[in-house]
């Protein structure tokens, strides 16, 4: 249950930062990086560790 909590949470912090990047002009880079930053964390909650 902690673990769906914390994916949540990451996703609903990546919405956020999304809309305030689509805000901003040049959001194509911002955007792709966001995508590098995220996705390797959100991959580590859903990911079971043994």
């Amino acid at each position: 249950m902690t673990r769906a909590w914390l994916v949540s949470a990451q996703l609903m912090g990546l919405v956020q930062t999304l809309d305030a990047v689509e805000r901003e002009s040049s959001i194509g880079d911002r955007r792709n990086r966001l995508v590098r930053l995220y996705g390797p964390a959100i991959q580590q909650l859903i990911t079971p560790h043994h």
